[in-house]
């Protein structure tokens, strides 16, 4: 019987090893069919991948363009601050000079105008000056008058004397 028994199990065994043999099977047949689908997938996504490397070598020859022309922008750019830097420089020093300038400009008409303002004061000191001249002149005439006038008169005594001394008088 125990035999048989072991007979019955290696049976059953052989049964249960049959049947996980055959759905083992069933299960290969299906993933060799879905390994046929598999392999369009695969092809597609090769073929996919494929593109994606282009446009990727594409977008990064792109960037190296943008990168070099990025660079060359920076290049300009920098040289364009350093113009606008010494024409700034220009400006301010454009400005300094007008600046120096309108005030030297301005301060002309401030001096016609104080030399104007004193020319009424020193026509003025002038006209004051002439009058006083002009007086102490009349004054000098009058005294030289009056000598000359007591010089004839003092003469003509003395002619008068003169001739009185010659008359025996």
């Amino acid at each position: 019987m125990k035999d048989v028994q072991k007979s019955l199990d290696l049976e059953k065994q052989m049964r249960a090893a049959t049947a996980d043999f055959e759905a083992k099977l069933v299960s290969a047949r299906a993933a060799s069919n879905q390994l046929s689908v598999s392999d369009k997938d695969l092809q597609q996504v090769r073929s996919e991948r494929d593109r994606a490397l282009q446009r990727a070598a594409k977008s990064d020859e792109a960037a190296r363009a943008w990168e070099a022309s990025n660079s060359a922008l920076d290049t300009a750019s920098a040289q364009l601050r350093d113009q606008v830097e010494i024409q700034e420089a220009k400006v301010a020093d454009l400005q300094d000079q007008l600046g120096r300038s309108t005030r030297s400009f301005q301060r002309q008409p401030d001096r016609a105008h104080e030399e104007r303002d004193r020319v009424p004061d020193r026509a003025a000191d002038a006209e004051k000056q002439l009058q006083q001249t002009t007086a102490e002149l009349h004054q000098r005439t009058q005294d030289r008058d009056r000598i000359a006038t007591n010089l004839c008169a003092n003469r003509k005594c003395q002619s008068i004397f003169f001739h009185v001394d010659l008359l025996g008088v």
